[in-house]
């Protein structure tokens, strides 16, 4: 998996992941594979070890064309933020990574409160990228001990652009 990951970042300015079930120290393998040309951030769960966790990796060449690199942990293990500003203007990426449990209306309260955060500014570019964990069926998801059907369907309770 570590090799695919530094052939994607190879490939690409900038890479989100999620589920990275890392705890601090976990990555250093990573970055050494990466090398000095790529700026990691990291977010884990706390008291959670191997639990969610998601990551930004970013090219040093790509961060050259912005004056202002900015990271946050919006939800420890869950969801971070990387805001970029440059004489172009400002470009955000909300790396998320939703808890498969939360119902519906949490979901909705999850994405109406990015909205609220630092890095929501107005006229920037903002990417909204990750793992929403959504289920359109019950049968989406099957619980391979019992073979129940454990899907959450959200049906059309939940639309984005509603939330933006």
């Amino acid at each position: 998996k570590m090799s695919y990951v530094v052939e994607l970042a190879r490939q690409h300015d900038w890479l989100v992941l999620q589920e990275t079930h890392g705890e601090r120290g976990s990555e250093r393998f990573l970055e050494e594979l990466l090398g000095t040309s790529y700026r990691c951030f990291w977010n884990y769960s706390p008291g959670r070890p191997g639990a969610g966790g998601t990551g930004i990796i970013v090219k040093q060449s790509f961060l050259t064309s912005f004056t202002s690199v900015a990271y946050l942990e919006v939800c420890p293990g869950r969801v971070d933020s990387l805001c970029l500003r440059g004489s172009l203007g400002v470009l955000v990426l909300f790396n998320v990574h939703v808890e498969p449990l939360l119902t519906a209306d949490e979901r909705i309260d999850l994405f109406n409160s990015f909205k609220r955060h630092p890095h929501f500014v107005q006229g920037a570019h903002i990417v909204l990228i990750g793992d929403f964990n959504s289920d359109t069926e019950s049968f989406d998801r099957v619980d391979c001990s019992t073979g129940r059907f454990t899907g959450l369907p959200l049906k059309d309770s939940l639309h984005l652009v509603d939330c933006f």
